[in-house]
């Protein structure tokens, strides 16, 4: 479904696509999705919806998304992004949200919560990471994925010359 000129998809539209793996609705001129759109694709494992118009997305919206493994959301125009909307995103390894003009991601500890299989976090190369969101990130992370994830961070936080891994080398400043 790339490529099509896609302004909108009515809420269920993929519902008794059971059996439907990877979903690419990239390149497309979507603006917003509903909680309803990916209702039922229990076992999707990649979802590409880069370069299309979206701005918010929604808490519900990957409710029924449990499988996921790569999520694509770069080259939007994404501001903001809920608390909590990852959270059922439990097998999620990859998430790209580069691209976008992110304003506010890390509004508490809340907004990568449930991600405990990620692996690779791609953000905007002019988003700027401070010590602080370092933290929150470590926090809202399973342990297992905070070394990968910062990792990948660390490429573009210019101004971080030390990031502690461990919750016992932190130390409020």
């Amino acid at each position: 479904m790339s490529e099509n000129l896609l302004e909108s998809i009515e809420s269920f539209s993929f519902r008794n696509l059971f059996k439907l793996k990877f979903l690419d609705l990239s390149l497309n001129f979507l603006h917003v999705l509903s909680s309803n759109t990916f209702v039922d694709l229990n076992i999707l494992e990649q979802l590409n919806l880069s370069h299309n118009l979206l701005e918010i997305i929604s808490r519900d919206l990957f409710r029924d998304t449990r499988e996921l493994k790569l999520l694509d959301l770069s080259s939007n125009l994404i501001k903001f992004i809920e608390d909590n909307t990852f959270s059922n995103l439990i097998n999620l390894r990859n998430l790209y949200l580069n691209l976008n003009p992110l304003i506010q991601i890390f509004r508490s500890n809340q907004t990568l919560n449930g991600l405990v299989s990620l692996k690779y976090l791609y953000l905007p190369t002019n988003f700027y990471i401070d010590f602080k969101i370092a933290h929150i990130i470590r926090d809202s992370l399973h342990e297992d994925s905070v070394k990968n994830v910062l990792n990948v961070l660390y490429y573009e936080m210019k101004s971080i010359e030390t990031l502690p891994l461990k919750k016992e080398s932190v130390y409020d400043e």
